[in-house]
């Protein structure tokens, strides 16, 4: 599937967020994709529902006719290993689509409410029917972003790109190897280390303080571009934020 082929009028989104669930990690550079998460969790004022294998919120992005609701995923993994619990949330997506064909609306009521737990019961059950397949799950009526943090990008920039490859990044090949390369990167800059050979040590460092009051900013700017890229197009909120400095911006 081409990106010129999307049919937006039918898709389900899916925002996968990329990082450590240790509370250890929780300010590290590594876990800028779980700091977007947690942004639009707190801009729009709406709490994570959990699931035995992370968790999540949905959203409606506009009070328009075709009403597209976007869900955040946050899986409850190490980076490393996120295409795991990612597949495990898109089986449960479908479990939901399979209950409201078939009228069974009680677990669509609480996948919609944020402030309530799902049903752990059911949870495990679509976990255990999908999560063991070795083929890659059919995501053709999704569209699927993943959120990172990236090394080879400055701070401050971010850049969406199309059906690449991992870059290197470990969490984002556990996403292919599981749900495959068509989705959205949304790739968050963290800048290159001091020094080669530093990568490790880096990623799982907490920003600088100087870093931290832009923070906020660049997430801002990037739930802007995902809010474009779904009610526009993906091209649109690339030519429009991929050359983006938002430090240079903010302090125009």
């Amino acid at each position: 599937m081409s990106i010129k082929s999307l049919n937006h009028n039918h898709m389900i989104y899916v925002l996968i967020a990329l990082g450590n669930w240790d509370e250890r990690y929780k300010e590290t550079r590594h876990n800028f994709g779980f700091m977007l998460a947690d942004f639009i969790s707190y801009k729009l004022k709406k709490g994570f529902s959990r699931l035995p294998f992370g968790e999540y919120m949905s959203f409606e992005l506009s009070e328009k006719e075709d009403r597209k609701r976007l869900y955040i995923f946050k899986g409850k993994t190490y980076i490393n290993m996120s295409g795991g619990t990612a597949r495990k949330f898109i089986s449960f997506l479908r479990e939901i689509a399979r209950e409201e064909k078939k009228g069974e609306s009680e677990i669509t009521k609480m996948m919609v409410r944020e402030d309530v737990s799902v049903s752990e019961g059911k949870s495990e059950e679509v976990m255990d029917s999908e999560s063991d397949m070795d083929s890659k799950i059919n995501v053709d009526d999704m569209l699927i972003f993943v959120a990172h943090d990236d090394s080879s990008i400055p701070f401050g920039r971010i850049k969406i790109s199309w059906d690449g490859g991992s870059g290197g990044h470990k969490g984002v090949l556990s996403i292919i190897e599981k749900i495959g390369k068509e989705n959205v990167r949304i790739k968050l800059g963290i800048g290159a280390p001091p020094q080669k050979g530093e990568l490790v040590d880096y990623v799982l460092s907490p920003f600088s303080p100087e870093e931290r009051k832009y923070i906020p900013i660049i997430l801002d700017g990037t739930f802007s571009a995902i809010r474009t890229a779904i009610e526009e197009s993906v091209e649109k909120a690339m030519s429009l934020y991929n050359s983006i400095n938002f430090i240079e911006k903010e302090n125009l």
